[in-house]
Formats: C-alpha cells, sequence, structure tokens
C-alpha cells in the first residue's frame, strides 16, 4: 500500500463540520463530496457502510506519484433514479477510485469526462445505471479501468440510445487500459469504443448475455489491442467492427454462443487484425451468420483463427 500523507473517513452518521480525521460519528464527515472538495495528493478518503444518496463531482487531482485515492470500504453511492451520475471526474487526473457500488444515475454510475486523465477505476460494482456503468469521454487519456463488474445499465433505452453499455469509451479518449472487467446484462453491449478512441488495451473481460452486442470498436477508433476476451450469449454479434474503425487487433479471444457473427467487420471497417481467435457456435438466432463475416467495403486479415459451427 502508498504511504498516504492523511487519512480522512466519511460515514452516514458524521458531520460536514467534523475535521474528517477520525472514524466517528464525532470526527468522520457526512458526505463524500465533502471529501472531494477537501483533500489533496496523496490523500486516502475511507468511506464506510452504508448508502450515500449524493452526485459526487471531483475536479481536485493528484500527482503522478501522490494519488488521491476514494476507497468504498463498503460504501454504496445511489443515484435515486434522479441524479446523471453517482462519481464525475470532471476534469480531474491522478485519482483512484475503488470499492464502490454506485447504482440509480439516470446517465451514467461512474463518469469520467473532459480530460480526465490518469485515473485508476477499480473494483467497484456498477449497477442500473440509465446508460453506462462506467463511461470515459472527452479525451479521457491514459485510464486504467480494471476488475469492475458493470451488469444491467440502461434499462429503458434502446440499443442504440445513450449507449446503454457495461462500459463505453468515446470521443477521442486514447490509450485506455480496461482489463479484467465484466459487462453483463447491459442494455446494448458490454464494451463500446466509438468517436475516435484510439490506442486503447482491452484484456482480459468478460462481457456475456448483453442485448446487443459483447465488444464493439466503431466510428473511426483504431489501433486498439482487443485480446484474451470472453465474449458469449450476447444478443446479437459477439464483435463489431463498423464505420471507419481501422488497424485493430484483435486475438486470443474466445467467442461463442452469440445471437449472430462472431465477428463482423461492415461500415468500412478496414485493415484490422483476426488472429489466433476461437469462433464458434454463433448464430443462435440467425441461420446465416458467419464466424467472421466481412461485408463489401470492409475488409480485415484473418490468419490462424479456430472457426467453427457458426450459423446453426
Amino acid at each position: 500500500m502508498p504511504a498516504f500523507a492523511g487519512t480522512f473517513y466519511v460515514r452516514p452518521d458524521g458531520n460536514n463540520s467534523n475535521s474528517g480525521t477520525a472514524n466517528t460519528p464525532q470526527g468522520a464527515w457526512a458526505t463524500i463530496q465533502k471529501a472531494a472538495d477537501t483533500v489533496n495528493p496523496s490523500d486516502l478518503v475511507e468511506v464506510q457502510p452504508g448508502t450515500y444518496n449524493e452526485q459526487v463531482t471531483i475536479t481536485r487531482s493528484g500527482l503522478a506519484n501522490q494519488l488521491i485515492t476514494f476507497h468504498g470500504a463498503g460504501g454504496a453511492i445511489d443515484g435515486q433514479n434522479t441524479r446523471p451520475y453517482c462519481i464525475k471526474l470532471d476534469g480531474a487526473d491522478y485519482i483512484r477510485i475503488d470499492g464502490f457500488t454506485v447504482r440509480n444515475a439516470t446517465d451514467n454510475g461512474i463518469l469520467l469526462d473532459n480530460s480526465a486523465d490518469s485515473n485508476i477505476i477499480l473494483w467497484n460494482n456498477c449497477y442500473n445505471n440509465g446508460a453506462s456503468g462506467i463511461r470515459l469521454t472527452n479525451t479521457s487519456n491514459y485510464n486504467i479501468v480494471a476488475v469492475n463488474t458493470c451488469y444491467s445499465n440502461g434499462a429503458g433505452t434502446s440499443a442504440y440510445g445513450d449507449r446503454p453499455c457495461g462500459i463505453y469509451v468515446f470521443n477521442s479518449s486514447n490509450y485506455n487500459t480496461l482489463a479484467d472487467n465484466t459487462c453483463r446484462n447491459n442494455t446494448s453491449t458490454g464494451i463500446w469504443l466509438e468517436g475516435s478512441s484510439s490506442y486503447c488495451t482491452v484484456k482480459n473481460n468478460k462481457t456475456y448475455s448483453n442485448g446487443w452486442g459483447g465488444i464493439i470498436v466503431a466510428g473511426g477508433t483504431n489501433y486498439n489491442a482487443v485480446s484474451y476476451n470472453l465474449i458469449y450469449s450476447n444478443g446479437a454479434m459477439g464483435v463489431d467492427l463498423s464505420y471507419s474503425a481501422h488497424d485493430n487487433v484483435f486475438t486470443n479471444n474466445t467467442i461463442y454462443n452469440n445471437g449472430s457473427n462472431g465477428i463482423q467487420s461492415n461500415n468500412t471497417g478496414y485493415s484490422n487484425v483476426l488472429k489466433n481467435n476461437i469462433i464458434v457456435n454463433n448464430g443462435l438466432n440467425n441461420s446465416y451468420a458467419a464466424g467472421i463475416s466481412i461485408e463489401a467495403g470492409s475488409s480485415a486479415v484473418s490468419t490462424y483463427n479456430d472457426v467453427y459451427n457458426n450459423g446453426q
């Protein structure tokens, strides 16, 4: 564990007029927002068990070797279906968010926005949010999003609504790492990269039982590395490469039991590399589906893939 400059406590029976330095009703703060407005680089915020009905906006930044850490020691942030997000990093850098339950936001559970860079989003449980469990947008770069569970997000929206996904990366948010996450039972897609979000690493994730797709890379989103993911039982395709997505590399993924194509490239997706993937038993809802489908106007290099029993 890193050395912390100061440790502060938040608990439901605290008071924002307290010092925040003791884990007692007389010493702790009552809201996470109070902590977000106060802490400095290398500080730790311990959020104690309980439900916090608030919307937390973090604008203060840490430093490269002095992160500000918010640890959810059993704390849940509830948007109560009235607030657009539970946690927002608004241009904040070098923040670590770990161990929270975030639920019932009208839009995104955890939102990284406006060049929120070099943050760590770890071990969070994101569900029942109106759009995505976790969203990175507006040139939010070099973030690590790992070991989160994002499920049942996007309720009440269409598959193409405000991208109701487990994890959504958008609008030139580059060099992010999405690793070891579980994204399931979301209205649309497990993991979706879009809007010229490039040079990302997507590895060792599980995406299953989503209403539309497992992993989508679209909209001029290029030079991403997608590997060792387990992608299965999604309503349509396992993987979609479309709308001028190019030079992405998909390797060593296991893709099975999806409703339509295992991997599809359409709408001018080009120069993508598909290698050493296992693609089996896809097309459960479409007898014309293929293990790998490259449509007219698109291109991909496909080598050493194990493709069988698709389009049953």
